[in-house]
Formats: C-alpha cells, sequence, structure tokens
C-alpha cells in the first residue's frame, strides 16, 4: 500500500449564487447570473507598466487577493463585475518576459473565456500562476485560480515558492479568513499517470455555497 501524504496544492473556482450540488468531487458549483444589474463606468487612463511593475503588482494582488474578498478574485467578482470593467482591470498585464518573471496571456471571446498566466522562477523551480475568466451576457460569469511548481516540467509538491507566493489561499488562510465550510469533499485519483507520485494522489475541495465558491 503506498503512503499518503499531504500538500498544499492550489485551485480555486469562484462564482456567485449557486444551486444545490451533488455532494461528489466531480460535480462543480453551478452558477446562475442575475439580470438585473446596473453598472456606471468612470473612465479611467490606463498607465503602461515596465516589467519590473508588472511583477510588483501581480505579487501585491495574489498577496491578499488585491484586498477583496470570496466571491471577489484579484479585485473581480462575477455577476457583478462587466466584461469592460474587467479589461480595464487587468489593462496592465502586458505579454513581458525578463529574468526571474514573465507572463502570458490569451483572449478567446467567441468562447467567453480568457486567461492570465504569471511565472515565477527561482533556483532549479518554476511556481505558474493562472487565473481563467468566464464571461456571458456582458458580464464576468466565474472566476479561476490555479497555481502549481514543476522542475523540468515534472511536478514539484510542497516547494516553498509556491507557499511563499500563494499565502492568502492556502489551506490554513482560508480557514482563517472564511471560517469552516459547508461541505468538504475528497477526490482520490488512483495511479495517476501524469504524476507518477510514489504515494496515493486525492484532492480536497472545500465548498462555500454562501460565497459560491471553492478550493481544492
Amino acid at each position: 500500500m503506498k503512503p499518503i501524504k499531504l500538500f498544499p496544492v492550489i485551485v480555486l473556482i469562484f462564482s456567485l449564487g449557486c444551486q444545490p450540488v451533488a455532494t461528489s468531487p466531480t460535480n462543480n458549483i453551478s452558477t446562475q447570473i442575475p439580470e438585473t444589474f446596473t453598472v456606471t463606468l468612470s473612465p479611467t487612463p490606463i498607465p503602461t507598466f515596465l516589467p519590473e511593475e508588472t511583477e510588483r503588482i501581480a505579487l501585491i494582488w495574489l498577496r491578499d487577493n488585491n484586498d477583496c474578498r470570496l466571491p471577489c478574485l484579484l479585485g473581480i467578482t462575477p455577476g457583478v463585475t462587466s466584461v469592460q470593467e474587467r479589461q480595464a482591470h487587468f489593462a496592465w498585464f502586458g505579454k513581458i518576459e525578463k529574468p526571474g518573471f514573465s507572463t502570458g496571456l490569451g483572449d478567446h471571446a467567441e468562447y467567453g473565456l480568457g486567461i492570465r498566466n504569471m511565472f515565477f522562477n527561482e533556483r532549479d523551480v518554476e511556481a505558474t500562476v493562472s487565473v481563467t475568466y468566464h464571461e456571458k451576457n456582458g458580464f464576468v460569469e466565474q472566476m479561476d485560480l490555479s497555481a502549481n511548481v514543476t522542475r523540468e516540467h515534472q511536478e514539484v509538491f510542497g516547494d516553498p515558492l509556491l507557499n511563499k507566493i500563494m499565502q492568502y489561499y492556502l489551506l490554513p488562510q482560508l480557514l482563517s479568513n472564511y471560517g469552516p465550510p459547508s461541505s468538504i469533499l475528497i477526490g482520490a485519483w488512483h495511479d495517476d499517470p501524469f504524476l507518477k507520485a510514489p504515494y496515493t494522489e486525492f484532492s480536497t475541495v472545500l465548498v462555500y455555497y454562501d460565497l459560491g465558491s471553492y478550493a481544492s
């Protein structure tokens, strides 16, 4: 029997409003966006940032979730933030590459989908932080945040680089900030061909129904 090890691997998915969810780790939280929101846009000049400033802003945002609480993620609240506001909010995020930090981005308006990637390099490992947004009817419908660390394209667990960057989203901090979850689900991944880990892999999913959010 393979041993069981616990590591803080973070995947967060946030959304507004929840319908009942079956207690199965393979089901996602369902969302429904109200159609009565009124948003007033105030035009704001968009500054141009140097690569060093982009990295600094990214780290500040991740340090405290851009000073907002769930279901807000990095300053964007599903069902409240419009597409135009999201565009202005991420306007500082460009394609850059510098020693120790680089970014990647993609927008697929035809699918209502976009992604912003941040790559942090330290020692011989790379931490990848991805922010994905889903949009519908002129509003952000769902926000996803995920992170992992690799060494030579192999998954690394328990590395201090990930803990440093994603401290706000680690299990102890989530419980401290938001209290006990509504439900806790367990998903087991036997003999994962990609991880090839010498132990039993599984995911612990914390569901906050009142926040329309879950963390795995």
